[in-house]
């Protein structure tokens, strides 16, 4: 079973021009994927289940041979992000190396659960060229994770201090009164008052700030020694487009409002959990209307 497991997908040979394809698929198709699963919720749900028991030097190995085939085009044979491809993205592919992830469902700057990471791999992310492999088993796409956390020097010391989702953002109910106008009235004096200037008043991703955010979790563009001193600009989400990076459904939208993404680092979105949950969710009415999904 091992053997018929680790068999290559396809012949290494004939690369040139590859990675554009790839690119170039990925960009296309991601549109379409990502709105599927936005209006079938339970399509972004990932659990890690019961596997054959193997060892985790077995699981780096089968890994390792999916992520050369398929992911190192974006990622980079050492997972840096600067694979070939990497550079027709605006949104630049993750450097695994810095050990930051944005699209989970732990706090701040804590390694993501295996379930968040297979979510990834299996739905993709949505408004960004990472495709989803629902062609490959749960099984495989777990040695994919195993091989992916090798290049995260100190993961076994950060997942020991990392904290733990803190709800259970799946059993999240919305109000009855999600997408009323008068919760998307409130919510628009809320977006003005804490989201405007990153993301644009109009939700355009065109506030004030907004060209003085970099990622913190992309292919580093320029060192000093061994520091990192300046990552690639990233533009904050364009609400009016319909499609937000990682969110698959409302109750996504609610968990990036709580949470944040990367809060506590440089150029990650701030948590607004101090805002009542009511306001929170009225947030999610108004960017829901940004998006489109709703009227008022």
């Amino acid at each position: 079973m091992d053997k018929e497991r680790s068999k290559n997908r396809e012949s290494p040979g004939n690369k040139s021009g590859k990675w554009f394809g790839l690119a170039a698929a990925a960009a296309i198709s991601v549109g379409f994927a990502a709105f599927i699963m936005y209006i079938n919720p339970k399509s972004s749900q990932a659990r890690v289940e019961s596997y054959p028991v193997l060892s985790k030097q077995e699981m780096i190995r089968v890994g390792k041979q999916i992520y050369d085939q398929r992911c190192s085009g974006c990622h980079g044979i050492d997972g840096k992000g600067d694979g070939p491809a990497a550079q027709f993205f605006r949104v630049k592919p993750r450097d695994f190396t810095t050990c930051l992830y944005k699209f989970k469902s732990t706090p701040g700057t804590s390694l993501p659960t295996d379930s968040d990471l297979l979510r990834v791999l299996k739905n993709g992310v949505p408004s960004t060229a990472m495709p989803a492999f629902p062609h490959y088993s749960d099984q495989e796409l777990m040695d994919v994770i195993e091989y992916i956390k090798t290049f995260c020097p100190d993961w076994d010391k950060l997942k020991a201090q990392s904290q733990p989702p803190p709800e259970n953002w799946e059993a999240l109910k919305p109000p009855p009164f999600l997408g009323t106008p008068d919760s998307i009235a409130k919510g628009k004096v809320l977006f003005e008052q804490n989201c405007a200037a990153c993301h644009g008043i109009n939700g355009q991703g065109d506030g004030p700030a907004a060209l003085s955010i970099h990622d913190p979790s992309a292919e580093c563009q320029k060192w000093q020694g061994n520091t990192c001193v300046e990552r690639p600009l990233e533009r904050p989400a364009n609400l009016t487009l319909g499609i937000l990076p990682g969110v698959y459904d409302v109750n996504e939208i609610y968990k990036t409002i709580t949470m944040g993404v990367l809060s506590g680092s440089t150029g990650g979105m701030p948590a607004f959990s101090s805002l009542s949950s009511n306001d929170r969710w009225n947030l999610v009415s108004y960017v829901l209307f940004l998006m489109g999904k709703t009227q008022k």
